[in-house]
């Protein structure tokens, strides 16, 4: 067993956070003394670890890795292990943006998180965010509808994808050239604790966060503190001043938070604007015009016409419409890119025009 494999076991297997490794080696004399001394479990757990991990297709970086993202490494507690599937940015200095809301947002809150996640792809910036449902799940939308890199930090192992109705875009983002990031063992389950410990990660891997709709107690106001602390900028979006989810914004729009109505407010404030302006009229070039847009599949016209009378399940359209379940997921994955479906808990589907 390396070092990077010792890092993993203390990680992984007893729980130890950076500090408590510290310790846990100070006292053992190494890395690896220090996993002997935790017997024989754990390295039975690393041996089903590598198991785990070769079936997902998932990998790691440690802290000890010249590959571990840079602006990661430099926050107070950067969690010792990432778990990774994908491809995080491979720049010295990447250009990274989260994106982060409510799950339980408006018609409002969805378009504009879908609205500045297509935006900052645009401009070649990488767009992170959770895969919750809500705000973070549009942002990821956005960012994949303008052919964009966008990460995933989730707040359980990648054994399994939470929440499940999000799998087909976890599936989207890996194919679009992204990732999905965990600090979390593999068999990790998503508990209320994770998620603290996940906001930290989405807002160290980048320059700034971007909050869309919230509660003033939510995760999103967390990812937003944890950004403050970690001397990263921060954004809010506002919102109807009679609406609950406003307060967060507002609340952060009042601490000084830069108001936020369209990319250039991201742009000023981090003086990108100059940097990113040739990779916008790029991407802007190389966009199909309205009328090069393929016409629908037959099989996804069915669907577009079975949701037209309200929110279905995938046991239902597939009946309805006459399409295996296989066929069908993969049909609905290229409706929600383009913004023509949109998921739902349940999980189920309705139709939405593209924001």
């Amino acid at each position: 067993m390396d070092q990077q494999e010792a890092l993993l076991c203390l990680c992984g297997f007893a729980g130890m956070g950076t500090r408590e490794i510290l310790e846990h080696c100070r006292r053992a004399g190494g890395l690896e003394e220090a996993v002997e001394r935790l017997g024989k479990g754990a390295l039975d757990w690393w041996a089903e670890e590598q198991v785990l991990c070769r079936k997902h297709g998932t990998e790691w970086i440690t802290l000890l890795d010249e590959s571990y993202p840079q602006l990661l490494r430099e926050i107070s507690s950067p969690p010792p292990v990432l778990y990774l599937r994908g491809k995080l940015p491979q720049e010295e200095s990447p250009r990274c943006i989260a994106v982060v809301g409510s799950r339980h947002v408006t018609a409002y809150g969805l378009r504009m998180a879908r609205r500045l996640g297509r935006e900052l792809a645009e401009c070649g910036i990488v767009v992170i965010s959770g895969l919750a449902l809500g705000a973070d799940a549009e942002a990821h939308r956005g960012c994949l509808e303008a052919k964009g890199r966008t990460v995933a930090v989730l707040g359980n192992g990648l054994a399994s994808i939470h929440p499940r109705s999000n799998e087909n875009l976890a599936g989207a983002i890996l194919k679009g050239g992204g990732a999905l990031v965990s600090e979390f063992p593999m068999k990790a389950l998503p508990y209320a604790s994770h998620f603290p410990r996940r906001n930290r990660i989405i807002s160290g891997l980048c320059r700034g966060v971007v909050v869309v709709e919230a509660m003033k107690r939510s995760g999103a106001l967390i990812t937003a503190r944890l950004a403050l602390e970690q001397n990263r900028e921060v954004f809010a979006v506002p919102g109807a001043a009679d609406s609950a989810l406003s307060s967060g914004p507002h609340h952060l729009l009042r601490d000084g938070a830069a108001l936020v109505e369209s990319v250039e407010d991201i742009l000023r404030v981090l003086e990108w604007r100059e940097a990113v302006q040739h990779v916008a009229a790029e991407a802007r070039g190389g966009m199909k015009k309205k009328e090069d847009t393929p016409l629908l599949k037959p099989q996804a016209m069915r669907i577009m016409k079975a949701l037209s009378s309200g929110p279905m399940g995938p046991d239902t359209l597939s009946e309805v419409c006459g399409i295996s379940t296989g066929r069908l997921a993969e049909t609905m994955l290229d409706l929600e890119i383009r913004g023509l479906v949109r998921s739902l808990p349940g999980p189920v589907w309705e139709a939405g025009g593209n924001p």
